[in-house]
């Protein structure tokens, strides 16, 4: 990647960094097919870059992030963009939200700030969780976290339940319930109802009353592509996250 940016600055592109980018492809030489790519990027009309973010290390992204800018490749609309993948389901929408990253949550164990614990459907590898002095789980499956939890609730699984989901283009759309599940809660019931016990009612009561409140207070559309996602206002109860 380093030697097809390189090649795209030697056509004469400019972005705002150019300087910092040149030095720092210093001692790079691009090959004949680096040279060949940057030709092919800077003829296609439209050219979308496509990574996991939990694979690519900052810099790469960064360098792909420049690639696409001297490409002229960075209008999704238009000459095609960047689409960068997460590893987990809905992950995009829970960062949206102002929801903190597992590395957050890793530091924070880690420093023995936190003592106890609720997960909802939340699998995250390697995490270590014996130090907490209380763990509850909410999942539809025995996952990692749920082996190491003093509870374990039941959850409904993907089909069972409707909210929304946000997709990698950072699109909100509708999640209509399939399948009538067992009588159990969805993580939103669960997450009111600790709200109402911890004495901070939840000031919703569907999952349209959510999508309501992050589209801005406006009716949520039926159609299956609603809304663009809005980040949450500072002050905003801590209740209010996304149904999933």
């Amino acid at each position: 990647m380093q030697q097809i940016a390189l090649a795209l600055l030697d056509n004469g592109k400019d972005i705002p960094g150019y300087a910092e980018l040149r030095v720092s492809l210093e001692g790079i030489e691009a090959t004949e097919q680096a040279q060949e790519a940057a030709a092919m990027l800077l003829t296609e009309r439209r050219a979308v870059f496509v990574f996991e973010q939990d694979v690519l290390s900052a810099q790469a992204a960064r360098l792909i992030a420049n690639i696409a800018a001297l490409s002229a490749h960075t209008d999704g609309a238009t000459s095609g963009g960047i689409v960068q993948i997460r590893s987990s389901a809905n992950a995009q929408g829970l960062i949206d939200l102002g929801i903190q990253s597992g590395e957050a949550l890793r530091s924070a164990l880690h420093s023995g700030s936190i003592r106890g614990l609720v997960l909802f459907g939340e699998q995250i590898d390697g995490l270590d969780l014996h130090g907490v002095e209380f763990l509850a789980v909410q999942d539809w499956c025995m996952s990692e976290a749920a082996r190491q939890a003093d509870v374990v609730l039941p959850a409904a699984a993907f089909a069972e339940k409707q909210g929304s989901y946000t997709a990698g283009d950072n699109i909100e759309r509708v999640l209509r319930k399939a399948a009538e599940g067992p009588d159990m809660w969805s993580h939103m019931q669960q997450i009111c109802a600790l709200c109402g016990q911890a004495g901070a009612p939840a000031p919703y009561e569907t999952p349209e009353d959510i999508r309501r409140a992050m589209s801005g207070g406006g009716e949520p559309e039926n159609s299956a592509q609603t809304v663009r996602l809005t980040a949450i206002q500072t002050d905003a109860p801590l209740c209010r996250i996304q149904a999933t």
